[in-house]
């Protein structure tokens, strides 16, 4: 593969049944977790203080009620975003871990593999491009979830880098 010089990091999400998957395709970084967030409600808003695999395992104590913990891609089965907030910041997260800093917003292709009731409506899809917005991506292209049928791995990172 020949070096692109002023590339912007291409991104493959995958949103599941309570799993997020992010990886750079460019540097091979992953994030690969719960779709979960732990955060402190303060006033209107929430601070969060924990997200993925960390949040999965907060023990949660009966005294703290104003922490929560979000599931915001699996809360409801005829829904793919249920809190949209919540969605943002653990999007934000990941796609932080996964990418260094640069000025050159990321190119996300994404793939729901969510098996939901009537598949993923023209609503979501809006609500997927603006948490994506919120979370530092640029360009945003949805994949089919069957975008990768007959391939390898390797094969389909390949086809999404020539994008």
């Amino acid at each position: 593969m020949r070096k692109r010089l002023l590339t912007a990091p291409r991104l493959l999400i995958r949103i599941g049944n309570n799993a997020l998957f992010v990886k750079n395709l460019h540097t091979g970084n992953t994030f690969d977790g719960p779709a979960v967030i732990v955060a402190a409600r303060e006033g209107k808003s929430r601070r969060v203080m924990a997200v993925g695999h960390q949040a999965a395992s907060w023990t949660m104590a009966p005294l703290e009620s104003n922490i929560v913990r979000l599931a915001p891609f699996d809360s409801h089965p005829r829904v793919l975003v249920d809190d949209f907030e919540a969605a943002g910041n653990l999007l934000q997260y990941a796609v932080r871990s996964v990418t260094d800093k640069s000025f050159l917003l990321p190119r996300a292709f994404i793939q729901v593999t969510k098996n939901l009731d009537g598949g993923v409506s023209a609503i979501e899809y809006r609500a997927l491009q603006e948490i994506c917005l919120q979370a530092g991506i640029g360009k945003v292209t949805f994949l089919g979830q069957d975008a990768f049928e007959g391939l390898s791995g390797e094969e389909a990172e390949q086809k999404l880098l020539e994008m």
